[in-house]
């Protein structure tokens, strides 16, 4: 019967209904045979891919399948090395890509290699750090075998693979482009009761999202003695909101922390505020510190951390600052002094110990490593230390899909709730962005069926991950969920809107979230504000005219007078997540090509802890992408160069900022005059009428009014008139129709929803290498290479802004020495 339905099929030439089908049946020949008889090969290769990365739920037929259109690529007179590198990066095969890089580099027409460095820079952008290093380290023997003239290019590409060039780049853009409203951050500011603890942490938190990766830190400069007033652990989280601001700035990010740092020998000024900065310090190199030896460094702080106060305090934050530099490494020795800290049975340095294991093992599913952490989770009798150690577990098995179901299925069975907590955690990681229907149906049953709250908020959660390539999905599912009577399902519903449908401004995942801002439950109203600050990132007023009214209720619940802290806290994380990144940045769990981010995923689920520890808030800059077209020549600079967005320039432009209230001037109308003081006037003046006729000074023609006149600008009544507008004002000019499209200049914001409508215009100087890509890192090739090329001057993050710029060179002419002069008394 099969056999008969694709066979008629290819007498149709229904190929792309055969490609379906076979991938569904899972038959590879009649995949290759669908392709290759189609005629049409590349379009039938790229919907293989698209059908590949999307609709097969089995993770070891998938691969199977990218290795089979790697194949058919390969096969075609000019395959694209693009797409290849796609599905090779989702394999991770280090030494085919290093091969694909080498061919692409010795085989370009131009001894730049502008292929060769397009790729590297896709690599760079949708592979992870670990990866990268093992492309290099593969690549760096194949240099010699390339022409002496082509060495150069070579050697651009392994500064690209090192991740820095891709950083220091995005760096430069979000410092330079940023259009964070600095009113609004006074505003949130002065809103804040200093009694309030939980306040004041949420106007940092909400200042570091806005300014995340930007190093835009002159608001702490300049109020640094607000910021001074945390103490205990809000000072820990002010100071590791440093960490976010400068996360990626890695050539100064000692010098930026070098006051709150301990030192070795000298005791510390507070423990809190070294716990932070070293967590900060972490933020900073998150899975890029093992090359500047600051992962070494904060090893050491925490081994040779002192004995006596607080000493869990510094622990605490050297841990996590440890877990985010060595993210993904899989460094064993490293998991072993960390499970060394774990033993030591203290309940706040154990938490950040698992949870800091579980992401030096991100995505990596080391059973023996796994066993020990879920046998120690039953051992210890410390809540915090057992939710750690689940949660490091399913950082663990992130991505691993159908690798995880057998730890699934013996964690969602464990008698302590903590455990089954994990498991939800580790079952929406494990299938993140897959959308596999089998997830869904056990979290689904998880979240109606569970005795324990916390269980059941962490399955409506997972949800969103599940689910976080399909937002036009997921309010479907959770419609019902959110009218649950458990608020706790209401509250996972929430944030799994905002993860799943961030920077969509879906109008179904508004319709669902909004009644929840009404909600009688406190931490529900507060979930549903921080859910509508992620659903309405970078979102247009002109398309979103609900936006606005948004905002203006953020700042009306801050400054609320009976509103509860908890959801003034709230307000403050929305405005943040609304603004994040000088509104450059959206969260997202997949890069641009669909492949998914380990440290976005681990950093996304952090974030979702501040039920139980607001300083995990900070982790969010982890799943925070920068939006932006950066075109860059082979030299790394970034030319003056226009591209063209195909739509009117208000549906993609920022929100308007907020403007100062402006004092109102109160005109004085006319004086109110009492019917008595009218009758006491009309008196007096028959009065003086009667007086005059005596003495024979009156007119008898003369009539005295019974009223005063009229003044001037009013009618007999006392009103004012009203104005015709026709009258002496100019008429207000029509209004001008808005252009079909604008010119934007490089580098600039391109949002994901104004990808498909970039265009490059012909005939100009410079070209790019992929003309299909419209976000991330762009090569341009210069096709006039004998004119003096002009680059965008841009600002780079400086450290201390106060400090003048050393002089010019000059010539010093030493004088003839003057007597000294005598003083003048």
């Amino acid at each position: 019967m099969f056999q008969r339905v694709v066979e008629e099929s290819f007498r149709k030439h229904e190929f792309a209904h055969t490609l379906g089908i076979a991938l569904d049946a899972r038959r590879l020949d009649i995949v290759r045979r669908a392709v290759v008889e189609s005629g049409r090969v590349p379009e039938m290769l790229a919907a293989c891919f698209d059908m590949a990365s999307r609709v097969i739920a089995s993770r070891d037929f998938r691969h199977q399948t990218y290795r089979l259109l790697v194949a058919l690529h390969q096969e075609q007179a000019r395959p694209n090395m693009f797409a290849v590198c796609s599905c090779l990066t989702y394999l991770g095969d280090h030494n085919e890509i290093a091969l694909l890089l080498h061919r692409a580099a010795r085989e370009d027409p131009l001894v730049e290699a502008h292929t060769a460095l397009q790729l590297a820079f896709d690599l760079a952008e949708n592979a992870p750090a670990q990866l990268l290093d093992r492309v290099a380290e593969a690549f760096r023997p194949r240099l010699p075998d390339l022409d002496p003239e082509r060495l150069p290019a070579g050697e651009k590409i392994l500064q690209i693979l090192d991740g820095a060039m891709l950083l220091d780049l995005r760096l430069r853009f979000l410092f330079s482009a940023t259009n964070a409203d600095r009113l609004c951050m006074n505003e949130i500011k002065n809103s804040v009761d200093m009694r309030l603890s939980l306040l004041h942490s949420g106007a940092l938190f909400a200042h570091s999202m806005m300014n995340a990766g930007t190093a835009r830190d002159g608001f702490i400069r300049v109020n640094d003695e607000w910021f001074a007033r945390a103490s205990n652990w809000a000072k820990f989280s002010a100071v590791a909101s440093i960490g976010v601001l400068h996360r990626g700035h890695l050539a100064e990010g000692r010098k930026i922390l070098n006051q709150f740092l301990p030192r070795d020998g000298q005791p510390g000024s507070s423990p809190y505020s070294e716990g932070g900065a070293l967590y900060a310090f972490g933020l900073i190199h998150a899975g890029r510190g093992t090359r500047q030896g600051v992962q070494d460094y904060i090893l050491n702080q925490l081994q040779g951390s002192p004995a006596s106060s607080n000493p869990p305090i510094l622990q605490h934050g050297a841990a996590l600052g440890l877990g985010m530099v060595a993210l993904g490494s899989g460094d064993m020795a490293l998991q072993a002094a960390l499970n060394d800290f774990l033993y030591q049975d203290n309940a706040v340095a154990g938490e950040a110990a698992g949870i800091a294991m579980g992401l030096v093992m991100l995505g990596k599913g080391h059973d023996p490593c796994l066993n020990a952490m879920l046998a120690y989770a039953h051992d210890t009798k410390h809540e915090k230390i057992t939710r750690g150690l689940a949660l490091g577990i399913a950082f663990a098995m992130c991505g691993l899909e159908e690798q995880a179901d057998a730890l699934v299925e013996q964690m969602s069975h464990d008698q302590d709730p903590v455990i089954r907590y994990g498991g939800m955690y580790c079952l929406g990681m494990a299938y993140c962005g897959t959308g596999n229907r089998k997830a869904l149906r056990r979290l689904l049953r998880t979240a109606v069926s569970d005795v324990h709250d916390d269980v059941r908020r962490a399955a409506v959660i997972g949800i969103g991950f599940v689910l976080s390539r399909e937002p036009e999905t997921i309010p479907g599912i959770v419609t019902m969920l959110s009218e649950s009577f458990n608020p706790h399902v209401r509250y996972g519903v929430a944030l799994a809107l905002g993860i799943a449908c961030a920077g969509t401004g879906s109008r179904e995942a508004l319709a669902i979230v909004e009644p929840l801002l009404k909600d009688q439950i406190d931490f529900v109203r507060q979930a549903g504000v921080i859910a509508m600050g992620l659903i309405y990132q970078q979102c247009s007023p002109d398309k979103h005219p609900k936006m606005e009214e948004f905002r203006t209720q953020i700042y009306k619940l801050m400054t609320a007078k009976y509103e509860l802290s908890i959801v003034k806290f709230g307000a403050m994380i929305a405005a943040g997540l609304l603004d994040a990144g000088g509104r450059n940045c959206v969260l997202s769990l997949h890069t641009s090509a669909g492949i998914p981010i380990p440290s976005a995923i681990a950093g996304a689920a952090l974030f979702c802890q501040l039920w139980f520890w607001q300083p995990f808030i900070h982790a969010v800059s982890l799943a925070l992408q920068p939006t932006a077209l950066i075109a860059v020549t082979p030299d790394f600079q970034m030319p003056e160069f226009a591209f063209r967005s195909a739509a009117p320039p208000s549906h993609f432009a920022y929100p308007k900022k907020r403007e100062m209230k402006k004092k109102e001037v109160v005109v004085k109308g006319p004086a109110v005059e009492l019917s008595t003081t009218k009758a006491v006037k009309q008196r007096q003046a028959e009065k003086e009428k009667k007086k005059r006729e005596e003495e024979g000074e009156g007119d008898s023609m003369q009539v005295v009014s019974e009223s005063p006149a009229p003044a001037q600008g009013e009618t007999a009544t006392g009103d004012v008139p009203a104005v015709s507008p026709e009258g002496d004002k100019e008429k207000k000019p029509a209004k001008q129709p808005e252009p079909a499209f604008e010119m934007l200049a490089n580098p600039h914001r391109v949002v994901p929803a104004q990808r498909a409508k970039i265009q490059y215009p012909a005939g100009e100087r410079y070209v790019p290498i992929r003309p299909s890509k419209t976000c991330g890192v762009v090569v341009l090739r210069d096709t006039m290479p004998g004119i003096e090329p002009v680059f965008v001057q841009h600002t780079t993050p400086n450290v201390n802004p106060d400090e003048p710029a050393p002089p010019e060179p000059f010539a010093l002419t030493l004088a003839e020495p003057r007597a000294p002069r005598c003083p003048a008394f």
